[in-house]
């Protein structure tokens, strides 16, 4: 695993992370992995998601026909 620092974190963001961190039961170390790892996925669901955005061979129902 590789090691990675942030530099010139302004204070403010630097305790209200740790605040987030610390209500959660997690060492700031942990919290910052878990927020990393899930915008890292997210970008990853919205690169699949994107593939298919043009697909014509699926459904035709839009979602106003599936709220009937």
């Amino acid at each position: 695993m590789v090691a990675r620092q942030i530099r010139d974190v302004p204070d403010d963001i630097r305790h209200t992370l740790a605040d987030c961190a610390s209500r959660r039961g997690q060492s700031l170390q942990s919290c910052l992995l878990k927020l990393v790892t899930d915008a890292a996925n997210r970008s990853a669901n919205a690169a699949i998601v994107a593939r298919f955005a043009n697909r014509d061979d699926g459904s035709s129902l839009s979602t106003a026909d599936l709220s009937d």
